[in-house]
């Protein structure tokens, strides 16, 4: 039976409804097969007592039940499809296996060599992020410190305009007691005089070098523009900081006379250093290579990126 089913293709073991291989098959009158449930399923979704296929109607449901012939035929079919494919991925895994002891030894060496370079790129990354962390550390310390101390500038800037205030009220309350007591004094009149008398003796007895107060004022907000300040020098220094890190170098190579000579530019303007003069000819691309070099203490830490603005060679 088995090379018998093995000429049948899959399409005659797929019910029409769910496209899968046949669970519980029955077969209608007309001839054509399906999946048990797929066919209870249609018939009550449909309302009707007709095959899915043919559309033939019955005119009342018939008895269904499973085509046991079918159902054995398809059991057989599924256990000779699993067991191809348990063939198949068997050979597969076969030709997969070495070969012998020495590609054995070559694929173990390989595994070795790659858990090494897994591991030294890891204590690079570990390296890495330590710096990163030591950097960030200094840097936002720094930064900590400078706004701090902002602060406490600020604070005694207001303190201080707070106090030459409170001095300077002191001294005008002081002048204008003084000059109410010499009003008090200079304006006192004697009862026997008649009112003509009074009136001329009440203005010659004001004193001549009073102040006019009417434009004397105290300012209420003279420290408007102290934080404001203070946070602009402080962004100030971020910025300064910010460029520090990220400081590009710039690297121009000039092609004169079959030579190419290599200048270095700093972030300061109309600097430069020479750096190596190539006298060799070639004929293909020039593919430089940078490299900051192996760390030396604190030196030759910060990453070293290369970005072009222009490059024609």
């Amino acid at each position: 039976m088995e090379s018998t089913i093995s000429l049948l293709s899959e399409k005659h073991f797929l019910c029409s409804l769910c496209e899968e291989i046949f669970s519980n098959p029955v077969t209608t009158p007309c001839g054509h097969s399906f999946c048990k449930a797929c066919l209870r399923v249609y018939w009550s979704r449909s309302g009707s007592d007709e095959c899915p296929l043919c559309r033939r109607a019955f005119g009342s449901r018939p008895h269904i039940s499973v085509n046991r012939i079918l159902a054995d035929v398809t059991e057989n079919y599924r256990k000779t499809r699993l067991a191809a494919k348990s063939k198949f991925f068997s050979m597969d895994e076969l030709q997969d296996e070495p070969k012998n002891a020495g590609e054995v030894q070559q694929m173990i060496q390989e595994r070795v060599q790659k858990i090494e370079k897994l591991q030294n790129s890891l204590k690079l990354l570990k390296s890495t992020c330590l710096r990163e962390v030591q950097e960030s550390q200094r840097v936002f310390s720094s930064l900590l410190s400078t706004l701090e101390k902002s602060h406490k500038l600020v604070v005694a800037a207001v303190e201080q305009k707070q106090k030459e205030a409170e001095k300077r009220v002191e001294r005008l309350v002081k002048d204008l007691e003084k000059e109410m007591l010499e009003l008090e004094n200079g304006h006192t009149i004697p009862e026997h005089l008649d009112d003509k008398e009074r009136l001329k003796k009440s203005f010659s007895d004001i004193p001549r070098a009073m102040r006019d107060w009417s434009k004397v004022t105290l300012e209420t907000d003279p420290c408007v523009g102290f934080t404001r300040q203070a946070v602009v020098d402080f962004m100030d220094t971020v910025t300064m900081e910010a460029k520090r890190l990220s400081k590009a170098v710039i690297c121009t190579v000039y092609i004169d006379t079959g030579y190419i000579y290599i200048y270095i530019y700093t972030h300061r303007e109309r600097e430069r250093a020479h750096i190596y003069t190539f006298k060799d000819t070639f004929t293909d691309k020039l593919h430089p290579i940078f490299s900051p070099g192996r760390p030396h203490g604190e030196k030759n830490t910060a990453p070293l990126i290369i970005s072009s603005s222009c490059c024609s060679i």
